[in-house]
């Protein structure tokens, strides 16, 4: 299986809000500087003392250098147009917000008297990669780039680096237990959801041989596009389209 580097309009919409406000919010850092964190990152002692319950949610559309951001939004753009495809963007906003708030609680359970501000979208981008395993066991997705790991051993592999790092690594602001939480709140929600994982195991993989491919499907997909136009396709149903007209051409 391959993943396809989808046109960000071609995204699904909660995917393209997530890239698009984080990217925005990354702008107004620059000109408002470490202040904003503060406020809209995730101060455990703020949260604990002073009631500031909107920072589980905010401190994830925040980012604090250029691969921070890079590095998250890319697996946003990889993953979560896959998953929302696969599952609906509801129920994929639920889940996103849902994995980044366990990683946020995860974080504050530890350190509940920090003043060290936490940000970025890193403890939900790991519950993406924990439903993306779950959904393309056998899939090779290459860690850091160069490490070819099978997708079903990689919330098991993420999990002893940052379980190691939490440990050995100094405190920093991205936050090795919120990643750690990010995976067990997936791990625990998706276990507490059977429904979900039913649509990942009923899920067509997109880039499979042609026999994967119902000519139901195929047809049915057709006649989505007849009656609601190519707008209305999502990336799953647009990339098994563009594998059907591929194998037809001969490709």
């Amino acid at each position: 299986m391959k993943l396809i580097f989808a046109r960000f309009s071609d995204l699904p919409r909660v995917t393209k809000t997530v890239i698009a406000v984080s990217c925005a919010m990354y702008v107004l850092d620059m000109f408002l500087g470490p202040r904003i964190y503060v406020y809209l990152g995730l101060v455990p002692y703020l949260l604990t003392h002073k009631f500031w319950l909107w920072q589980p949610v905010t401190y994830m559309f925040l980012h604090g250098g250029f691969f921070h951001i890079f590095f998250n939004m890319f697996m946003m753009w990889m993953l979560g147009g896959l998953i929302e495809g696969a599952i609906g963007s509801k129920k994929f906003l639920i889940y996103f917000l849902v994995t980044g708030m366990g990683a946020a609680l995860f974080n504050v359970l530890f350190a509940p008297n920090s003043m060290v501000p936490v940000i970025g979208a890193s403890g939900a981008i790991y519950g993406l990669l924990l439903a993306f395993g779950m959904m393309y066991p056998n899939a090779t997705v290459f860690l850091y780039f160069l490490i070819p790991v099978k997708a079903k051993y990689l919330a098991v592999v993420l999990g002893v680096i940052e379980l190691a790092s939490s440990f050995f690594s100094s405190y920093t602001g991205i936050a090795n237990l919120a990643h750690l939480g990010g995976l067990l709140t997936g791990f625990l929600y998706l276990k507490l959801n059977p429904e979900l994982l039913g649509s990942f195991k009923t899920v067509t993989p997109v880039r499979q041989e042609p026999d994967f491919v119902s000519k139901e499907e195929v047809d049915a997909i057709l006649d989505k596009i007849r009656h609601n136009g190519m707008d209305s396709l999502n990336l799953r149903e647009r990339h098994i389209l563009e594998d059907v007209s591929r194998r037809m051409h001969g490709l």
